[in-house]
């Protein structure tokens, strides 16, 4: 901005300088607009709903419900929502699976669905 003060101060003050304000904002607008784009496109920003492949739990011989199984003795607060994004399954899945597990009793979840984990009552 200072840059800009000063050539606008000179333009003023020398009259043999001739400076078409016009073009001088387009030219401005124009770079800024170039910049902002340059900085949007250099920036890469991850899909939300869909789970990068590094985070899938590699094993591929295991059931999706010992995966879930094995991921919640990881992290007993583990959410439904990340469970599908180490799983690779839709999060509809993992709550069919999760809801089996329960009426199995196999795992119960402890405290609210917010604050709560999950526990493993019996292995398989």
């Amino acid at each position: 901005m200072d840059k800009i003060k000063k050539v606008l101060l000179f333009t003023e003050n020398n009259e043999s300088v001739e400076l078409n304000y016009q073009e001088f904002r387009e030219k401005l607008a124009s770079d800024i607009l170039n910049s902002i784009d340059s900085v949007i496109n250099q920036t890469i920003v991850p899909v939300k709903n869909e789970p990068q492949q590094d985070e899938c739990v590699p094993k591929k011989n295991l059931k999706t419900r010992d995966k879930i199984l094995l991921l919640i003795a990881e992290n007993k607060h583990i959410t439904a929502k990340a469970l599908a994004q180490r799983v690779c399954v839709t999060e509809k899945a993992i709550e069919k699976q999760l809801a089996n597990l329960k009426a199995e009793g196999i795992i119960k979840r402890q405290g609210c669905n917010k604050g709560g984990h999950w526990l493993i009552i019996k292995g398989e």
